[in-house]
């Protein structure tokens, strides 16, 4: 007797939900695990004002706490949590989405205080899955796919930071992965003409065609050092724009 499907797969498969979606922001901390991220909080950004109210630019900023809560695991940089937890609150109630994760915000907190990495990672996957079963409720798909655009942009960044400090073409190899830029600007022109025209997505969809491009011109190859600088500044500019940094 065949298995029935888990509960939401209908769901998610009617809104368009694939690997692609928020689940994929996971790949960076198996890509740092892989690279051997130092252990200390080199990369740590600063948490998006507390200010943004615009639900477009707060679900990318969510999806780029999550690739920092990875990156917590990863360097298991306790310090950072606290800034961490309160922030992922923050915003997921300004999104409507914050009382089905408030709770675990604390959770997180307790389990890096303990050293606890790999309950915490698992704790912030069950926050994600949270975060995207909620938003399925809603039937906001476009959320979802910015939250993942958020995660990605974040964690290309710092994949390439800690490749670049310790460069081999064998590091490098770990970002082919020319398909990723393609679905995220094939997600960004579904958003309504009015979003598409605003400042925030216009820089965040130069930044995804310009490592698209560089991407589909490597081909097989490494990128070489200077390109990967050149991928590191393009998502750098990207997350400035989606947390509100001025630089």
């Amino acid at each position: 007797m065949p298995q029935e499907a888990p509960e939401g797969t209908h769901m998610r498969e009617e809104l368009g939900l694939n690997p692609h979606t928020t689940p994929e922001i996971r790949s960076v901390l198996q890509d740092l695990e892989t690279l051997g991220i130092p252990k200390k909080d080199l990369f740590r950004q600063e948490v998006a004002n507390s200010g943004l109210s615009n639900r477009v630019q707060l679900a990318m900023c969510f999806g780029g706490l999550i690739a920092d809560g990875f990156l917590m695991v990863a360097s298991q940089d306790s310090e950072g949590i606290q800034e961490l937890g309160p922030a992922l609150i923050r915003q997921a109630r300004t999104l409507a989405i914050g009382e089905k994760i408030t709770r675990r915000s604390s959770s997180l907190t307790d389990l890096a205080k303990r050293g606890q990495w790999k309950a915490f990672e698992a704790e912030l996957l069950a926050m994600q899955a949270d975060v995207e079963s909620a938003l399925i409720e809603l039937r906001d798909e476009q959320l979802i796919h910015l939250i993942s655009l958020g995660g990605w942009l974040r964690g290309l960044e710092v994949v390439c930071e800690v490749v670049l400090i310790d460069y081999s073409k064998a590091r490098a190899a770990i970002l082919i992965r020319p398909e990723e830029p393609v679905y995220f600007l094939d997600r960004l022109e579904t958003l309504h003409p009015s979003l598409r025209g605003t400042a925030l997505i216009r820089q965040v969809e130069d930044s995804v065609r310009g490592i698209s491009r560089i991407e589909s011109n490597l081909g097989t190859e490494p990128p070489d050092r200077e390109t990967l600088e050149t991928i590191r500044t393009l998502c750098i500019k990207a997350n400035r724009a989606i947390t509100g940094q001025k630089r």
